[in-house]
Parts: C-alpha cells; structure tokens; sequence
C-alpha cells in the first residue's frame, strides 16, 4: 500500500532522529525508576538511623548514672590520699583509680554517631574528650605516687584538690544532660551550673566546714560551657 511505503521512507529519512527519541524516553523512563529507588532507599536509611538514634538516647540515663558513680567513686579514692597529706605533699604509695566503665564509650560513640542535630553529637563529643583528660590526669597521679616514682617526684595536695575538683566537674556535666536523656528535653543545655561541683563535693565526703580551700575554689566560676573539653 502507498502508506506503507511512504512510512518506510520517511522512517529512513528520519531513523537517526527516531532513534535519539526512544532512547531519551528509555532514558526517561529509567532515570525515573533510578530515582525513586534512591528516595526509597534513603528513607529507609533515615529509618534506620532514627531508631538506632532513639536506642542510642534511651540508654543514655544508665551511662550517664555510670559516669556519675565513676565520678563519685574517684572521689572517694582521692579523699583519704587528701586528708593523709602532711606538709602538703602525699608520701609515695600505692592507689588504685576505679576505670571509666567501657559501656560509657560505646553509649556516647552511638549518639554521636547518630543524633541528627550536631550539636548533640558536639556534646557529647567534647564529654567524651574531658573524660579522656580526667583519667590521664589520675593516671599521672597514679604513677607520681607510685612505690616506684623518683623520690624528687612529689604530689602536692593542691594537685590532688584540683584532681577532686575534675571529678566534681564531670559529675555535674553528667548530671546537666539527665533531662535530656530522659526524654524531658529535645535540647542539650548549653551549659551546666557550676554550683552542682559542691554537690558532687557533698556526696564524695568533703565537706564545706572541713575543706575550706576546696569549697573556696568551687565557688569561684558559676557555669561551665557543655561545648568545654576541660575539667
């Protein structure tokens, strides 16, 4: 038929364009499938980040109750090496520090890794860190005093106060994140009270009428940034 015929031509006149038209619907096509895999499969990541996000907070108040009786521990072991000082320096003997419970690391690692906000993560992060720095400084204290220790290597109370003091400071970081961890708060709190360090203080056995100095240096800076690596 003549049709046929003309449709033959024409189609070999214009194959080349013909072709570029089917194979930028397949294109079309495809990439739209592509797409709505990539969507499927980000939603699907988010999911999964959402609820390790939601395990990772809903243990947080049982590692933030062990940092606190870390820190409450380290207290108490520093206390009677505190009170044994004579002429200001503690003689050479053995201690022992209690060990940051390895449960703590992982719990903080997890938020970190998945809290969608970034300054969660920075909190906690920087948490960390300032554990880090307490235990190092314990560990430099442990060895100062050790049997072995230079005899001109001398730990003086100073240093020790200000060593009960990192763990009043870590108790009280603690004790500023509890509402969050909760579920109480959506936010972290930007800073936490200085004035929790002389509760901490209280609960360890130094007591206000006894130590003096101690209280007298805690007194000294009212709030502490949660951003802060130091102790």
């Amino acid at each position: 038929m003549w049709w046929v015929d003309s449709f033959v031509a024409w189609l070999k006149d214009w194959q080349t364009l013909v072709a570029g038209v089917l194979a930028l619907g397949a294109a079309l096509i495809g990439g739209r499938y592509i797409m709505v895999q990539v969507r499927e499969s980000r939603r699907q990541e988010n999911d999964r980040i959402g609820r390790a996000y939601a395990a990772a907070r809903a243990t947080m108040p049982l590692a933030l109750s062990a940092v606190s009786e870390y820190a409450m521990e380290c207290g108490r072991v520093l206390r009677p090496l505190h009170a044994g000082a004579k002429d200001e320096t503690i003689g050479h003997r053995g201690v022992t520090f209690p060990p940051l419970p390895v449960e703590v690391i992982t719990a903080f690692q997890r938020i970190i890794e998945t809290a969608p906000e970034p300054r969660v993560s920075g909190v906690f992060a920087r948490f960390l860190c300032a554990l880090q720095v307490q235990t190092a400084r314990l560990d430099s204290v442990k060895t100062d005093l050790s049997a072995g220790a230079p005899s001109a290597v001398m730990v003086v109370s100073a240093e020790l106060e200000d060593r009960v003091l990192d763990a009043a400071v870590i108790w009280a970081r603690a004790a500023a994140l509890f509402e969050f961890a909760r579920g109480e708060s959506d936010e972290v709190p930007r800073e936490f009270n200085g004035a929790d360090r002389l509760t901490a203080l209280h609960l360890m056995g130094f007591y206000d009428y006894e130590q003096e100095r101690l209280y007298e240096t805690a007194n000294g800076r009212s709030n502490f940034s949660m951003l802060s690596t130091s102790v």
